[in-house]
């Protein structure tokens, strides 16, 4: 869709899933499937649509059963754990015409 990643998202996406396959899904922009968005490691598990609210339902629950005190330190922990993210920018984020043409082409396949 000629959308700049920021600095943050390709910092983040090569810490997740290495810099082959982020170097891959930037340079060609392809999505994946929920399967292969799991087996890279982008996603914890794929259900169907008719899962989809129950299982988030659920893990929303799950998570509101942890004490707040103890939700909080394990973000801070997880935030420590990857390192400062990137704050600088490499210019606009979009090229409008390139954004124009790459919507153009998902709404004609």
């Amino acid at each position: 869709l000629g959308i700049r990643p920021s600095p943050a998202f390709a910092a983040r996406l090569v810490r997740v899933v290495g810099p082959a396959v982020a170097a891959e899904l930037h340079y060609t922009g392809r999505l994946l499937q929920g399967s292969d968005a799991v087996t890279t490691g982008l996603a914890n598990r794929c259900v169907t649509d008719e899962l989809l609210a129950s299982n988030v339902r659920d893990l929303v629950e799950e998570i509101g059963r942890q004490p707040t005190s103890a939700l909080r330190a394990a973000k801070e922990a997880l935030i420590a754990a990857t390192g400062p993210t990137p704050r600088h920018t490499l210019g606009p984020a979009v090229n409008l015409r390139d954004l124009q043409l790459g919507i153009a082409k998902i709404l004609h396949t």
